[in-house]
C-alpha cells in the first residue's frame, strides 16, 4: 500500500495527487483497473430516449441496429432526446432520421429502462419513452449508420424479433393503450 492507513483506490489516488506523486503500481494491477471502472459510470444519470411503435395495417415497423446500443438487434426506431426537444419531437426526429419516414404521433405506450455495458465495462442508462405512432408517409429509406434493415413486421410474428418488455410495449401499441400527448 502506497499510502498507510488508507482503504481504497480512490483514497491512494486522491492523496497521491495532492502530494504531488505518482502512482504507477497500481496502475499495473487487474484488479485496480476493475476497481477504477466501478468509481464513476458515464454519464453518472440515465438518458431520456424515445421508442416509436408505428402501426400499419396490423403490421409494425422494426429495425435491425447498426451500432450501439444494441448492434444487430431488432427493436423499434427510436433514440436519444436532444436538448429542447418535447418527446413527440424527439420521437418525429428519429423515425425520420433513421428510416426517412413522417408519421402521426398519438400518445405514450409505455416508459422502459434499458442498462448497457460496453467493451470497458462501464454502464449506460436509458429511460425510454415508448410512443405509438400511425400514418406513415414517405418511402422506407434507411440510414446505413444507424439502421441495417427495416421490415414491416405482422402482429402475429413478432414474437421472434422482440424481447418481452418491447413485446408488451407494442402489444399496447395494438390494443391502443396509450396516454394522449
Amino acid at each position: 500500500m502506497l499510502f498507510p492507513g488508507m482503504t481504497s483506490i480512490r483514497e491512494d489516488i486522491t492523496a497521491s495527487f495532492l502530494l504531488g506523486t505518482l502512482i504507477t503500481e497500481p496502475l499495473m494491477c487487474s484488479s485496480w483497473v476493475e476497481s477504477v471502472k466501478n468509481i464513476r459510470e458515464h454519464p453518472p444519470y440515465p438518458i431520456p430516449s424515445v421508442g416509436v411503435v408505428l402501426i400499419h395495417e396490423n403490421r409494425v415497423l422494426l429495425i435491425r441496429r447498426a451500432k450501439d446500443p444494441g448492434l444487430g438487434e431488432w427493436s423499434i426506431p427510436g433514440g436519444v432526446i436532444e436538448v429542447g426537444e418535447t418527446i413527440k419531437d424527439a420521437a418525429e426526429r428519429e423515425l425520420k432520421e433513421e428510416c426517412n419516414l413522417k408519421c402521426s404521433i398519438l400518445g405514450i405506450v409505455g416508459v422502459s429502462e434499458r442498462i448497457d455495458r460496453d467493451s470497458r465495462g462501464i454502464r449506460t442508462h436509458y429511460i425510454i419513452f415508448d410512443l405509438l405512432a400511425e400514418n406513415p408517409t414517405g418511402d422506407l429509406t434507411l440510414s446505413e449508420e444507424e439502421v441495417m434493415e427495416a421490415k414491416w413486421v405482422p402482429r402475429k410474428n413478432l414474437g421472434k424479433y422482440l424481447d418481452e418488455d418491447t413485446l408488451t410495449i407494442v402489444e399496447r401499441g395494438f390494443e391502443r393503450k396509450f396516454l394522449p400527448l
